[in-house]
């Protein structure tokens, strides 16, 4: 189930990106106007999908036992508190908007492509506040903390450099995004890689891995609603 979800939404992010992509260069051309908050707001929004795993569940459990639920039952969890959605919301909503917004000055290949670093924020942010992230003690730490660090920094400087492959700011070619354009768009969508990476360590550090996938798509669609 977990790899079902994680494919679902490395799916739904690719249609986005394209979609979105399409919207903005048609609606550009025609109306004049940029689509990246319509498109923002009903990314989230589409988020309340992501409950009907949980509430089919609930709803056959109910079954088994011989009772009926109304819908508002069927979306009640003691997974989460009420108030932990709205703490998250923040994130995944800059996050999306700079995502989108990235494919105002991008293709949505190389908006994607850039994106995909977001395991490197992660990677840096989950040894800084996760424990499982950081050495334990025994053995030489200083000689552990210090290969783990190398590594690191060995990641950061790759996908620094691939992030400068995709995007050529030194290049300014006529047939394609300009270079000021494609360095913003790199921006945003740097910038929506760390907010994915925040929201995805922060998420670890207050709920571990105690939710089942189901829950996590109720928690999402939480947010959403």
């Amino acid at each position: 189930e977990s790899s079902l979800l994680l494919f679902a939404i490395a799916c739904s992010w690719v249609s986005v990106a394209q979609l979105a992509r399409a919207a903005e260069v048609e609606t550009l051309q025609l109306q004049h106007h940029s689509v990246v908050p319509l498109v923002t707001w009903a990314n989230a929004t589409a988020w309340l999908v992501l409950a009907l795993p949980y509430m089919a569940r609930r709803a056959r459990q109910r079954k088994d036992l011989g009772g009926s639920a109304m819908s508002c039952d069927l979306l009640k969890t003691e997974a989460f508190k009420a108030s932990q959605p709205p703490r998250f919301l923040f994130i995944a909503l800059t996050t999306n908007f700079s995502y989108i917004a990235a494919l105002h000055y991008l293709p949505a290949s190389l908006n994607t492509a850039i994106f995909s670093s977001n395991p490197v924020f992660t990677l840096l942010l989950q040894s800084l506040f996760l424990p499982e992230g950081r050495p334990n003690g025994g053995g030489d730490q200083s000689q552990v903390c210090s290969s783990l660090w190398s590594g690191k920094a060995l990641s950061v400087t790759l996908s620094v450099v691939g992030v400068l492959l995709i995007t050529e700011p030194w290049h300014d070619s006529g047939d394609g995004p300009t270079r000021s354009s494609r360095i913003l768009g790199a921006a945003l969508s740097l910038f929506a890689a760390l907010g994915t990476s925040i929201y995805q360590v922060y998420f670890k550090r207050t709920f571990g891995d105690q939710m089942k996938p189901e829950e996590v798509g109720l928690f999402l669609a939480h947010m959403g609603g």
